[in-house]
């Protein structure tokens, strides 16, 4: 806004950060997927990459135990209880 009476000019603050980062996420994601490109999360890269691993289980498992902790604590209770059974 520009007062005339001063010839000052006054930045008013009308949008959010966090909404202004999610509006150009979200137009920039947009953009992409006009393009042809696939929108996924790394979750999802991980398993498509899956397949071509070759069924590495013990990386996959890896690396979501790693990132992900209730895919740890089932991990975990799988370890306990296959070692509890043998």
């Amino acid at each position: 806004m520009v007062d005339h009476q001063t010839g000052l000019l006054s930045l008013v603050r009308d949008i959010d950060p966090d909404k202004f980062k999610n509006n150009t996420q979200q137009a920039a994601w947009t953009r992409l997927e006009q393009e042809g490109a696939q929108i996924m999360t790394w979750f999802g890269a991980a398993c498509e990459l899956h397949r071509d691993w070759r069924n590495d289980i013990e990386g996959l498992g890896t690396l979501f135990s790693n990132h992900i902790p209730d895919y740890r604590n089932l991990m975990n209770s799988y370890s306990t209880l296959t070692a509890a059974s043998k």
